[in-house]
């Protein structure tokens, strides 16, 4: 999977290619040895590109961390929501899951679920950790060493869900902490 994302603009400069100079039976034949590849790889699937990437990033990662993604939900055609927000906000999100659940031992696995009612995109994502949450003026603190190298993402993402009409919260139960987006991604 890794391969496959590392190569992707290449493959989709090849489709163009083949579409721009009129090779359709070309382009159709390179669809398919893709979707040949594609198939030999666990593959998280959202409806969003940005998603999807950074989701099977994760689950890629995650095999060596003995971390399990499952997520659940599609992801509307997000109007409203520039897409280098989208991607910096669940990147983050996915980042601080990731890395709070390396610090558990054994199995894990994270699970993200995704919902959107009215023209609002919820995502929750719920992972484990060691470590207990702290705040500082409503922004996520960062557990890590040397804290002013850290600890920016939480600020990102608080910044991108106020610029959307959104919100984003961080709940802890049970050895779990849950974050949970709300963004508009449409009007209504």
């Amino acid at each position: 999977m890794r391969r496959f994302r590392h190569d992707y603009k290449m493959h989709m400069g090849m489709l163009q290619h083949y579409l721009q100079s009129g090779n359709h039976e070309e382009a159709a034949t390179y669809l398919e040895e893709l979707e040949e590849i594609k198939s030999r790889t666990e593959y998280i699937t959202t409806g969003n590109l940005i998603a999807d990437a950074v989701l099977n990033q994760y689950t890629e990662l995650g095999k060596a961390e003995q971390i399990d993604i499952d997520c659940h939900g599609m992801i509307p055609q997000l109007k409203s929501v520039n897409e280098t927000d989208f991607c910096a906000l669940f990147a983050n999100a996915m980042k601080n899951a990731y890395e709070a659940a390396t610090t558990v031992p054994g199995q894990k696995t994270i699970v993200v679920r995704i919902t959107n009612q009215d023209g609002y995109l919820f995502i929750s994502i719920d992972n484990p950790s060691a470590h207990g949450l702290s705040f500082c003026e409503d922004i996520l603190k960062t557990n890590k060493a040397e804290p002013d190298l850290h600890g920016f993402g939480s600020r990102i993402m608080k910044e991108i869900v106020e610029r959307n009409a959104g919100a984003v919260k961080w709940y802890e139960m049970d050895g779990h902490v849950e974050t949970k987006i709300s963004i508009r991604y449409a009007e209504k």
